[in-house]
């Protein structure tokens, strides 16, 4: 799991903002974002729910919610059953 974009030329740096109220900063390059989401925001409670990107002057110029309920999004050691041959991790 992990995001992966093109940025507007304006955004000097990202916040991803986790349940947990951990936040990681985040810093494009030649406009575009790449980063792996740590396994320890894997599980319910932990996850990413909002992106927030600031200008050079400390400004917020974006929030973007991030659904953290989507199965399938992040890996897990057992995926659960939701019937007709779907497995997906909750």
């Amino acid at each position: 799991m992990g995001l992966d974009g093109k940025v507007e030329s304006d955004v000097a740096w990202v916040e991803a903002r986790f349940q947990d109220g951990n936040v990681s900063r985040l810093k494009p390059r030649e406009g575009y974002l790449l980063w792996p989401i740590p396994s320890l925001h894997y599980s319910l409670g932990h996850r990413l729910e909002q992106l927030v990107a600031f200008d050079v002057s400390g400004y917020v110029i974006a929030k973007q919610s991030v659904s953290t309920t989507e199965r399938g999004w992040y890996p897990c050691e057992k995926p659960k059953d939701y019937g007709y041959g779907v497995h997906a991790c909750p």
